[in-house]
Formats: structure tokens, C-alpha cells, sequence
């Protein structure tokens, strides 16, 4: 074992929470969040089509690879910090926010003038210059986002569930306002995907000022910086995951239209390609990301504890059952994606292609939850290292996957390397779990029934679908329909394989938090 030395969990005031309430919560924000965001992408798809938003996609994704580098690994290693200190006292580490906030703004402003002075450079690692100016614009966020991600890690840490979520949202409403105050062309000056991105760098400057007036008015407050070499060396795996993670993200938005120019494309359809996978069908399939990161969100500190305190069983218990419960919940997704794909992609963003794509997509979603929660255990319980070993992993079997495979199978290449590259990382993470927290592997026979839910679904869903499709019924209808019946049958061949672990779920309300 190699968790922190024996900590005897310290019952503070007021953890009337239960984690179930708090998942909830979470959750709804989470949700309306997503539910936004989604609506606003289908705005932008049709206002501005494909290919504008394949070159904002393009600056984003190198946007978050130089905000790796400022407070990402910083703002999760404060939250576990802040975490393993409440089992231990109670309190809140101030000294320690401070620091973390100065190396990450510090980290940040540094980073944006390498930026100016390297912007002839930049045109090298996209495939599609355009997306440089839209990246510039977009520049000054760096320093925002660096000090509003170490404001929200302290709410996390602290167990804040509320302020972490709610600010989550509003940092969204706030986003869709400028954008559609710039994109519109309403302040005569920008439009477009300039636009786009000029909205991207004011609401992060709107949000940070209000994440601060709420730090302070929740109690929190600045105290002289220390302990800086206790949050910095832990951070640097987590950081070196973010910023492999966010270069993954340029790398692939860099190779992927050249490959596929190699399949036989243009650039401008190229780029068009990439903006229907990273602009159209990436948000719907990260939706069930909501419930996911929600179980994340909560579980995590409490995890933290259990590992300052060797509560290995703990650890076991909770993760089985976060697992069953969201491989269930992606799988609803899956069900609905693979038969109502093109459907759904044409109803709202007036486009198949991305549907098409979607169908064949859906299905890496059911390794999704396992990953991303195994990864985030290891990460609460201090097994940063072995996260970072799995994710350099992972991303190498993505990258070779997209590049080998793009030339032959086109933009399915995209879903085969999440698939594979899920799939690499939950492997690698249990295998750590098991030997460093003991994790019992409960829930791979409840999951097992999964795949098995959601092809019986989508046969029966296909039988009413073309049904009604015979009928003439309309497509919004007919879509509206199948969606039911695919949600009512899942439901019941989940319930009837008695794969669904809602009392594991629900029995987490016998552990309080905040």
C-alpha cells in the first residue's frame, strides 16, 4: 500500500449531506450545463456551419494545451490536499490556496508572453492556419482560467458542491451571451468565429471576478503563500497528464484532417469532417459525462479521505458501484445513439454525416466511465504517477490508431482509437487499483449484461421505428416515439438481469458529506 500515514477521519459539523444528494445535485448543474452548451452548439452549427467550427475547435484544442501547463495538475492536487487536511483537522489550508494561486497565475502569465513572442511558430502545429488569430484572441483567457480553476478546486476540496457547480453553469450562460452578442455581429466591430473565440476570452474574465467575490464571501481569504514544495511535486504527473492530454488534443486536431486528406479529401472537407466529429457528435456523445463527472466530483474527497485513512474497502465499495451505475447509464446512451443517430444529428444541427459517425461511436461508451473513474480514484488517493503511466499509454494507442487506421476507414478512425485507447487505460488503472487500494472486480458480471440490454433494445426499437417510419409518421415523431420505447425496454432488460445496482447507489447515503 502505498497510501499516507494513518489518519483517523475527523467528523466535522454541519456533513449532513449524503454522497446520493450530493451526486444529485451535482449532477442537475451538471445537466444544465451540458444542456446549454448543447443547445447553443446546435445555434452555432447552423449559423455558422461545419467548417468554422472545425477552426475554432482547432484553436481551442490548443488553447487547452497551454492552459495545461498553469494550474490543471495544481488545481487537482489542491483539492485532494485540501481533502486529506479535513480528515486530519477540519480547516481549510489557506497558506496553501494562496500558493497554488500565485504558481498557477504566475505559470499563466509567463506562458501568454512565450506566446506573443512564438506566434510565427504557432501555423506549424495546426493543420489549418486560420485557426492562429482565433487562438490569439482566445490568449489572454490563459491567466483567467488559471486563477478561476484553482477558486473552483478549493470549493471541491472543501466539499462546496454547490459553488462548484452552480459556478460551472453560470460560467456556461455567461459564454452563450457574448457569444451571441459578438457572433451575431450586434457590436458591428466582430463576427463569425471571431466572434466565437472574443466570447471565449470575456466571459472567462466575467466568471474569474465572480468566482472570486464568491471565494471571499463563502470565507474564504488569502494568507501568506507556503508549502509550495508539497502541492508542486505532487502535481507535476497530474500536469504532465493534462498537458499530454491537451497536446493529445492538438495532435490529433493536426494529423487527423492531413490523414484524411490521405483518404481522399480536401482540406476544406477535411476540416468540415473534424468540426461534424469535435463540434457535432462529440457533444452528445459526452453526455453522459454529466452523471460521470458528477460521481467524480463527489466521490473523489470523500475517496481522498478514505485513502489518508487505509480504508481500502471503502474505496472498493464505492468505485463498483460508481462503475455499475455509470456504464448502465452510458449504455442507455448507446442504445439511443446507435438507432437514432442520423436522426437526432439531422433534427438538430441539420446534418447526417455527424450522425453517421455517432451510430458507430456510441459504442466506446460503455468503456468510457470505467476509464475516467479508475482515473480519478488514482488520482484522489495520491497514485499519480500510475495515472500518469496509463494515460501515456492510452494516448500512444489513440494516436497510432488515428494514424494508421484515418487513410482506410476515414473519420471512424476517431471512434476506433477511443474505443482501444479506453479500453488500454481502464486495463492499466484497475490493474492499480487492485494492487494498491484492493479493489474487487463486483461489478464486471452486472456489466457484462450491458451490450447484451442494448442490442435487444435496438431491436426492438428498429421494429417500432420502421413501423412508424411505414406510416409516414414525421421524423421528429417518429424519433420522439422510438426514444421512449428504446428508454422503457432498456430499462426493463436492466432491471430484469438484475444488472442495475440502485441499491449500491442508493446505500451511499449512509456516508455523509458536506
Amino acid at each position: 500500500m502505498s497510501f499516507r500515514p494513518l489518519i483517523k477521519p475527523r467528523k466535522s459539523p454541519g456533513r449532513g449531506k449524503t454522497i446520493a444528494l450530493a451526486t444529485m445535485q451535482v449532477s442537475i448543474f451538471a445537466v444544465l450545463t451540458r444542456a446549454v452548451s448543447f443547445v447553443f452548439k446546435i445555434y452555432l452549427s447552423r449559423t455558422l456551419g461545419a467548417e468554422a467550427l472545425g477552426l475554432y475547435q482547432m484553436a481551442l484544442s490548443l488553447f487547452f494545451l497551454f492552459a495545461a501547463f498553469s494550474s490543471s495538475g495544481l488545481s487537482t492536487v489542491l483539492s485532494r490536499k485540501l481533502s486529506e487536511n479535513r480528515a486530519l483537522s477540519g480547516g481549510a489550508d489557506f497558506p496553501l490556496f494562496t500558493a497554488t494561486l500565485l504558481i498557477g497565475v504566475v505559470v499563466a502569465v509567463v506562458s501568454c508572453g512565450i506566446l506573443v513572442l512564438a506566434k510565427p511558430l504557432l501555423g506549424y502545429i495546426v493543420s489549418d492556419t486560420r485557426a492562429v488569430p482565433l487562438f490569439m484572441l482566445m490568449l489572454p483567457a490563459l491567466i483567467t482560467t488559471a486563477g478561476y480553476g484553482v477558486i473552483r478546486a478549493w470549493f471541491w476540496g472543501t466539499k462546496k458542491f454547490t459553488a462548484f457547480s452552480s459556478t460551472e453553469l453560470m460560467e456556461e450562460i455567461l459564454r452563450v451571451i457574448f457569444t451571441l452578442l459578438f457572433v451575431s455581429g450586434v457590436t458591428g466591430f466582430v463576427s463569425g468565429e471571431t466572434g466565437l473565440a472574443l466570447a471565449f476570452t470575456v466571459s472567462d474574465a466575467v466568471v474569474a471576478v465572480i468566482l472570486l467575490v464568491i471565494f471571499l464571501k463563502s470565507g474564504g481569504k488569502f494568507a501568506k503563500p507556503s508549502s509550495l514544495k508539497k502541492i508542486l511535486k505532487p502535481s507535476l504527473p497530474v500536469t504532465a497528464v493534462k498537458i499530454c492530454g491537451s497536446l493529445l488534443g492538438t495532435l490529433i486536431a493536426f494529423i487527423f484532417p492531413i490523414k484524411l486528406m490521405e483518404y481522399g479529401l480536401t482540406q476544406g472537407e477535411a476540416t468540415q469532417q473534424f468540426g461534424r466529429v469535435a463540434g457535432m457528435a462529440a457533444p452528445l456523445l459526452f453526455a453522459p459525462n454529466a452523471i460521470i463527472g458528477s460521481l467524480a466530483v463527489v466521490l473523489v474527497p470523500e475517496i481522498s479521505e478514505a485513502g489518508a485513512s487505509k480504508n481500502t474497502a471503502l474505496i472498493s465499495k464505492r468505485l463498483n458501484s460508481a462503475i455499475i451505475f455509470s456504464v448502465i447509464c452510458s449504455g442507455l446512451f448507446t442504445a439511443v445513439y446507435t438507432l437514432l443517430g442520423k436522426d437526432l444529428t439531422q433534427i438538430l444541427f441539420n446534418d447526417t454525416a455527424s450522425g453517421e459517425y455517432l451510430t458507430v461511436a456510441a459504442w466506446f461508451l460503455l468503456i468510457m466511465p470505467i476509464s475516467q473513474l479508475t482515473t480519478s480514484i488514482l488520482n484522489g488517493i495520491g497514485e499519480e504517477k500510475e495515472a500518469f503511466f496509463s494515460f501515456i499509454v492510452s494516448s500512444l494507442v489513440s494516436v497510432a490508431a488515428i494514424w494508421f487506421l484515418t487513410p482506410h476507414i476515414g473519420v471512424y478512425a476517431v471512434a476506433a482509437a477511443n474505443f482501444l485507447s479506453l479500453s488500454v487505460g481502464a486495463v492499466i488503472n484497475l490493474y492499480v487499483l487492485s494492487k494498491k487500494a484492493d479493489l474487487q472486480y463486483d461489478f464486471i458480471p452486472k456489466m457484462l449484461f450491458v451490450p447484451i440490454s442494448v442490442i435487444l433494445t435496438g431491436y426492438i426499437g428498429k421494429s417500432i421505428k420502421g413501423a412508424l417510419e411505414t406510416g409516414g409518421s414525421p421524423q421528429i415523431l417518429t424519433t420522439v416515439i422510438v426514444g421512449i420505447v428504446i428508454v422503457i425496454a432498456y430499462a426493463a432488460f436492466t432491471i430484469g438481469t438484475n444488472s442495475i445496482d440502485v441499491s449500491g447507489f442508493v446505500k451511499m447515503r449512509k456516508t455523509k458529506t458536506a
